[in-house]
């Protein structure tokens, strides 16, 4: 189970997880939970999940859709190939 990003969370939302949160279950959230409350207090606003987001250059993400492309197509060709082949 992926754990909450705290760090996105209102101080509202923070507090309505605190209270509903299964204390004994996951104490190391209510640590965490708090510690993001006390940023709140002090003025720290919630990050934006974009923030959070690593992005990929562009071109590293270009040519790996190039290669995947590639091999969808030529597989795709033998599979057909090979189709028609059993069909005679």
């Amino acid at each position: 189970m992926d754990e909450p990003v705290f760090s996105t969370y209102s101080i509202e939302e923070l507090e309505d997880a605190l209270k509903h949160i299964d204390k004994a279950a996951f104490p190391d959230r209510v640590e965490k939970i708090h510690k993001e409350i006390e940023l709140r207090q002090s003025g720290v606003p919630a990050k934006e999940l974009s923030e959070l987001v690593e992005s990929k250059p562009l071109e590293s993400t270009v040519k790996k859709g190039k290669k995947s492309a590639r091999g969808l197509v030529f597989g795709d060709l033998a599979c057909n190939c090979y189709f028609f082949y059993l069909l005679r």
